[in-house]
């Protein structure tokens, strides 16, 4: 590096002394994932929910009859029954 190099590194670098060890609130990175994190799950249960109701009004007789589902799958028992 040459003298003026390091002139210009030299004026770039400032004090960092007066920040603060660590962040809180919103003002830290994983609070915001957190937040990201729950507006996905609340945006999938509110799809989840959004399409049982449209499925509940397309269909005339609710809960849905029809086949039962093959007993190996485990549908038709509850967990008691495992044991």
């Amino acid at each position: 590096m040459t003298h003026a190099d390091t002139e210009t590194l030299e004026e770039i670098v400032g004090d960092l002394s007066d920040l603060p060890d660590s962040a809180s609130g919103a003002k830290h990175l994983i609070w915001w994932g957190n937040i990201g994190f729950m507006l996905i799950e609340g945006t999938g249960l509110a799809l989840a929910a959004a399409a049982y109701l449209y499925l509940m009004t397309q269909s005339s007789a609710w809960p849905q009859y029809g086949h039962a589902p093959p007993a190996w799958c485990g549908a038709r028992s509850s967990p008691p029954d495992w044991f």
